[in-house]
């Protein structure tokens, strides 16, 4: 253990001597001697020392009680009092520099020994309960709730900033008044004064509060609705030595609990008052624990017949022999939400098509509260649904068998101009060839000139008719579709688009042997001629890539060009209507058309369509 530092302060050079000498023998560190009140301040400074014995009687402009009392202020320092003898204001002005110990002179071994130890412990014991009071001082002016401490007989010791303001009064003025006059609580509803909360923790010396609705009046009258308690402060030997009050304003509190309250009650009323959806809780076991008019209405149960009942009450007997109700609330459990559309039932036993949504219910802690669930009928948008995709699939039948019925006339009208016209025209041909010649045999006629001349120009007017007959039956049905395939017509229209309009054409196909049927080669050819004709029209291109490959059992014809590139609005104008007709007839074979474009970077148009139908083969 350390040696206790003492610095000895007396002005007769022997004693001081014989005093330092003592300490030594009795184990203290007494290096440092002062002779003045000046001389003590500096070996203070520079020694540190423990304890002080100071002559109350020093040469000099300071005595030893002003040098203790400067000790005591600047360096906390102890001071042990040596006195041979004193008048009574002198004892006055010691008393008031609080000195640990008085020695008389001479000076007792045993006496001093006792007082330096006495003094020290003091000291020590002193310097614990500073660095407790500062630490219960800084707690209690940092915390939020205001604390008033007092003695036993209830008059004010300590008040913390938080209760000076919620009282109006500052602790220096406060400290010494009864609790009574600076704390005064009413009951907020009746007004009558409560009785203090110190009063009871003192007679039953147990912890007493929390009040219910008080309200704290302040100095100024300001009003304060507070919640507070009293406890009591117990001595070492278990004795009541005082009461430490604390109170909390809870306006801020109260006005958000008055909040929610309404917050609340404003969501029941509307959630009672909805009548187009079934809402109520459900607790995390699966049973009805709110239930609001809607519910009512769509599912037929009275509130008292149906809070307690399982979910499973509105599921059909499969869905429930399938789990699902569990299956539902288990997904809303781990996911948050969990949706649904199916069957359900109502009390009568009718069935209806419903839209269900389960939200999970967690608190602050992520424990599970319950659920809420929405239900929504949705048999009459059901039925809609289903009619309108009824509508659409019997409009597709009856556009594919138009298409089909078009195909057909086209071919046959095709046939037709080729075969009767263009036999009558060659018949035609023939005999102005047979009429040539007649009148070469009769050229003697000076009159029949003129009239061979004309027949001579006749043929070559027929062959013009001719093609243009056989142009016309080409663009109804290209005989090369039929008699060739998909692959050589999209090559005789490529020659053909290149030599009309100039813009070059790449072509690759992977097609291999790959047949395809009739309806789907026209399909597709018809498809490309519409996406030949919107190049030309829309697109200012020079170059054009034709690619067709069959792939996943699909067949697939890409076309890409180098124009402007179609935009959105493009695509859903009122000049888009050869646009729908290629997607038409991509859906009447279960395909689709994409079409994208990228501003002037071109146009990308893709069709896919399956190879075969279910139940159909493919032929090689």
């Amino acid at each position: 253990m350390d040696k206790a530092r003492i610095l000895v302060v007396e002005d007769e050079s022997l004693l001081a001597e014989d005093i330092q000498e003592r300490l030594k023998n009795l184990g203290y560190e007494a290096s440092a001697l002062a002779f003045s009140g000046e001389e003590a301040l500096a070996q203070a400074a520079s020694a540190q020392p423990d304890l002080v014995l100071m002559d109350i009687r020093l040469k000099g402009e300071m005595d030893g009680i002003e040098t203790a009392r400067v000790l005591r202020e600047r360096f906390s320092l102890p001071v042990i009092y040596l006195t041979g003898e004193a008048d009574d204001a002198t004892l006055e002005r010691a008393k008031e520099t609080e000195p640990l110990g008085y020695l008389l002179k001479p000076i007792e071994e045993k006496r001093l020994y006792s007082t330096i130890e006495i003094a020290l412990y003091k000291h020590k014991m002193e310097r614990r309960l500073r660095r407790i009071e500062r630490w219960f001082a800084t707690t209690t002016k940092s915390i939020g709730d205001a604390v008033i401490v007092t003695d036993i007989q209830g008059q004010v010791t300590f008040m913390n900033p938080m209760a000076e303001k919620l009282t109006g009064w500052m602790s220096a003025d406060a400290t010494g008044r009864p609790l009574s006059e600076v704390y005064q609580t009413v009951n907020a509803q009746t007004r009558e004064r409560i009785e203090s909360l110190m009063a009871e923790a003192l007679r039953e010396g147990v912890v007493a509060g929390l009040t219910n609705r008080a309200v704290l009046i302040s100095r100024d009258g300001t009003e304060t609705p507070i919640d507070d308690s009293a406890s009591p402060v117990r001595g070492n030997a278990g004795n009541i030595t005082g009461v430490v009050l604390t109170f909390r304003d809870v306006s801020e509190r109260q006005r958000a609990q008055q909040a929610l309250q309404e917050s609340e009650e404003r969501f029941r009323l509307l959630v009672e008052g909805v009548q187009d959806y079934a809402i109520f809780m459900i607790d995390p076991a699966g049973r009805v624990t709110s239930w609001n008019a809607g519910a009512e209405r769509l599912l037929g149960y009275r509130s008292d017949e149906i809070l307690g009942a399982h979910l499973a009450r509105f599921f059909t007997a499969q869905d429930v022999r399938r789990d699902k109700p569990d299956q539902n609330l288990e997904l809303a459990k781990l996911e948050g939400r969990a949706e649904d559309e199916g069957w359900r039932v109502r009390k009568d036993g009718s069935r209806f098509q419903a839209n269900v949504i389960i939200t999970g219910l967690r608190d602050d802690r992520g424990r599970l509260l319950g659920f809420a669930q929405v239900t929504r009928d949705i048999t009459g948008p059901k039925q809609a649904e289903k009619q309108l995709r009824d509508s659409r699939e019997q409009l597709r039948a009856l556009a594919a068998y138009l298409q089909s019925v078009r195909e057909e006339e086209r071919t046959r009208i095709a046939r037709e101009v080729h075969d009767e016209l263009g036999q009558a025209l060659t018949g035609l041909k023939m005999d102005l060839a047979w009429l040539d010649k007649k009148f070469a045999e009769a050229g003697h006629f000076a009159g029949l000139r003129f009239l061979r001349q004309k027949t001579r120009e006749m043929p070559e007017v027929v062959d013009e008719i001719i093609s243009a007959v056989r142009k016309i039956a080409t663009e109804l049905r290209p005989g090369v579709l039929d008699d060739l395939g998909l692959e050589a017509a999209i090559e005789w229209q490529i020659h053909d688009f290149q030599k009309r309009t100039g813009i070059k054409c790449e072509f690759g196909s992977n097609l291999k042997d790959i047949r395809l049927s009739q309806d789907r080669a026209t399909a597709v050819f018809r498809i490309f001629q519409e996406t030949l004709t919107n190049i030309v029209r829309h697109a200012n291109a020079t170059r054009v890539k034709i690619k067709l490959d069959a792939d996943g059992g699909r067949l697939i014809l890409e076309v890409q060009d180098n124009g402007i590139g179609v935009t959105a609005r493009d695509l859903s104008g009122a000049k888009s209507l050869g646009l729908l007709g290629m997607r038409e007839r991509a859906m009447m074979l279960d395909g689709e058309v994409t079409i994208v474009g990228r501003r002037g970077k071109g146009t990308t148009v893709g069709v896919r369509i399956p190879l075969v139908r279910p139940g159909e083969t493919t032929h090689t």
